[in-house]
């Protein structure tokens, strides 16, 4: 598989993913689960996905028409981010059926507030908004200050933050990589352990719903190799934590009847492809 491929399907496998655990979103853990189950949590139809696909897609869109070679235009960046985000909330334009739900409160707040962050948020919504900009950024199509900027629209860009969406891309790239990645993993969750010695940090990674708690699950998931289903039956957040496994999950491969399950898909598709190709454009 090409490295093309490769992204294309973390991608593909992140809206998956949360079409898998939408149906389950609040559950306990040990959840029983059925691929491309529907209704459940939300009452939508199977193949549904949240607006963490629905993110995901708004921060791609924000991309598109713009040159990023060009100076300057990395700040344009952010209000284009700004106008995406509103759109979709306003009017569900990357949703299915054009009708977005399940917006974390944090991204919600700050939407309503102009893009004012009010105290301190650690919500895993900013992790799954980033993602694309994080794959603009290991590119070198982004310069690093530019990604505090775009996840401080929505969430606290602090130390706790931003050490745990170093950690997310860097297991990312470990997922694309080639040589004795197992290796890097477990030096990998080695480090992320240490970091869990701060109580407070470690506190947060055992919370739902935080951005520590989903790359904890995410690590752990990959040291494990688990599937869509385990994840899933861990409770809690499902739709979230399955995306973002989705993304990082060294197992490329797509489920095999996406395109007919998959609702929307091929808007999602589409927008995916036209990043992809603005992603390793010269």
């Amino acid at each position: 598989m090409t490295l093309k491929e490769q992204i294309r399907n973390s991608l593909l496998n992140f809206v998956c993913g949360d079409a898998f655990g939408l149906p389950y979103e609040g559950c306990m853990k040990g959840v029983p689960f059925e691929n491309w189950s529907g209704y459940g949590t939300y009452n939508q139809p199977p193949g549904t996905y949240s607006d963490d696909a629905a993110l995901l897609l708004s921060s791609i869109s924000s991309t598109f028409s713009l040159d990023l070679t060009i100076k300057g235009n990395d700040r344009i960046l952010i209000s284009k981010a700004k106008t995406s985000l509103k759109m979709g909330f306003l009017t569900g334009l990357y949703s299915v059926d054009n009708i977005l739900f399940d917006i974390g409160m944090a991204t919600k707040r700050a939407i309503d507030n102009d893009f004012k962050v009010e105290g301190i948020q650690y919500g895993n919504g900013g992790l799954v908004r980033i993602i694309p900009y994080m794959l603009l950024f290991s590119f070198g199509k982004l310069p690093g200050f530019i990604m505090n900027d775009l996840l401080s629209l929505t969430h606290t860009a602090d130390e706790f933050y931003l050490k745990s969406l170093g950690f997310y891309t860097r297991l990312f790239k470990l997922s694309i990589y080639d040589g004795e990645r197992l290796i890097k993993l477990k030096e990998l969750s080695e480090e992320w352990q240490k970091l869990k010695e701060d109580k407070k940090f470690n506190e947060l990674s055992n919370t739902d719903g935080t951005v520590m708690n989903a790359v904890d699950i995410c690590i752990n998931g990959c040291l494990l190799n688990k599937t869509f289903e385990d994840i899933i039956r861990l409770g809690g957040d499902t739709d979230t934590n399955a995306a973002l496994y989705g993304f990082v999950k060294f197992d490329k491969s797509l489920p095999f009847d996406y395109k007919k399950e998959l609702r929307n898909v091929e808007f999602v598709e589409k927008t995916i492809d036209l990043f992809i190709d603005k992603l390793f454009s010269r």
